[in-house]
Parts: structure tokens; sequence; C-alpha cells
């Protein structure tokens, strides 16, 4: 029922930025929309620390990605009421120290979960990794370029070129961070963990890549030209991917235990 929602949703958002009109109405549920996936987060991650308790190492890991979603819709909630409320630019603005904390608690939760994993680099997984790694240097080449050296050489505010410059170092991070998502994946494979494990790394994955394109058509985007309107489907995909990654990693857990609990009472019954 829950994947049939988020394709739903997905649906929705694409068909309106699609067919996006000059209308102030129309863009504004496009907002509430998108706004909408940020407290899903939220609620998603929350499901996950739930299940697994604060004291597991990935519960813990959890609770710090969670605080960075939650950051992230805090930035998002006041960009939503700067923008349509308000009705002024919302960039740079408090929503962008929202923002840049939720990163910063994201790579925290990340850099736990993965040393909770102790995974191995295993030669098998050389030649995925290679390939993997030969896309992050070359997106990691285009961050640099558009969202950093590009930002230094032109002119404007100086606030405004530091946020800027602040995404483009947290984005380069995230490069290094989406390669050990996937290494992660890569290892529960054939398990039903490799669902939630996936779609973690593409959510990150479009993440960059939303990334980049509003760097590059940030003019255009910022006009409401069509196509560039559509990087926001993007990241509107990335928002869905983590929400169904964080709910698919409490429904496995508690999939387990009711199957334990099962053959518990099975046993009992036998006896």
């Amino acid at each position: 029922m829950r994947n049939k929602l988020l394709i739903a949703y997905f649906l929705l958002f694409l068909t309106l930025s699609i067919f996006n009109v000059a209308s102030e109405h129309n863009k504004l549920l496009i907002g509430f929309l998108y706004l909408s996936t940020f407290i899903f987060e939220v609620s998603a991650v929350y499901s996950a620390i739930s299940a697994y308790g604060i004291k597991h190492p990935l519960g813990r890991s959890f609770a710090f990605i969670c605080v960075g979603f939650t950051a992230a819709a805090s930035g998002q909630i006041i960009w939503f009421y700067l923008r349509y409320i308000e009705n002024i630019n919302p960039f740079p603005s408090i929503a962008d120290i929202f923002y840049l904390l939720a990163y910063i608690f994201i790579f925290i939760g990340y850099i736990l979960m993965l040393r909770s994993l102790k995974l191995h680099w295993e030669k098998r997984y050389l030649e995925v990794l290679l390939l993997a790694l030969l896309v992050a240097v070359s997106m990691g080449i285009l961050v640099f370029h558009f969202e950093i050296i590009t930002i230094l050489q032109t002119g404007g505010p100086f606030l405004d070129k530091a946020i800027t410059i602040a995404y483009g170092i947290n984005d380069l991070v995230l490069i290094v961070m989406v390669l050990f998502i996937l290494r992660t994946a890569i290892e529960y494979k054939k398990g039903d963990i490799f669902r939630p494990w996936i779609a973690i790394f593409f959510a990150q994955f479009l993440v960059l890549i939303g990334d980049i394109l509003f760097s590059i058509f940030s003019k255009e985007y910022a006009k409401d030209i069509s196509p560039y309107n559509l990087i926001a489907v993007v990241w509107f995909v990335a928002n869905l991917l983590v929400i169904y990654g964080y709910y698919g990693f409490s429904d496995i857990l508690k999939k387990a235990q009711d199957e334990m609990i099962f053959q518990v009472v099975s046993k009992k019954k036998d006896k």
C-alpha cells in the first residue's frame, strides 16, 4: 500500500511539473508536495529508530540521520514560507543554515553506520567499485567546477557565494558517502535488506545529480523555464527513495521479529 502511495505521489508531482502553468496555486501545490516529502522522511527514519532501538549501533546512526532530516525539513518549511507566503527570495536565508546542518548530521549518521557494519573491500566487488569510482570522480569534477570554481569567479554578495560554495563542499563529501553506501548495498545484494540500501544509494546519487544540474542551470531554474524546472523532480524522487528505504529497514526487522515469534509459538504448541 505504501509503495503504491509513493508511486501515486510521484506521478502527481511529475504531472503538475510537466504541465506547470503560471498559476501561483499550481506552484503552491508543487511546493507543498515537495515540502511534505521532507516530513515523511523524518517519519521514515524515526520508524527505523523505533524498530532497532537507540541502543543498537544502527539505531544510534539512524538517530543522527533523523536529526539531519529534521533540520532539512525545518529548512524546507522556512523556504516554503518565504517563497509562497511572504513572496520573497528564500536565498540566502536562515533556511540555508538548516540545510547545511542537515548534511553534517546525516554524514555523521552514515559514518557511524558504516563503522558499525565493518565491511571488507573484497576483490569480487572490485570491478563494480572501480566503475563507481570513475563516475564519482567525474561527478566530483563537475561539482568542483560548477559549485566552487565558477562561483569564485563570478560576482555577487560574499554571503551568497560562501553559502553556495558550502553546498558544493558538502556535495563533494556526499560523493564519497555514496560510494560507501553502494559498497554496503552490494554486501547485502542477496538479502531483503538490499532493497532499502540500494534505494538510499540511488536517493543520494539523485541528490547529487539534481545539485549539479541546478548549479549549471540555476538561472533557468529560477525563472521556471521548461524543462529546467523539472530538476525539482529529481530531488523529489530522491526524497521518495529515502522514504522507501528507511521504512524498508523497519519493515524488514519487524518481519524478522514476527517470524521469530511465530516459530517460538509453534514450538510451544508442538510440545
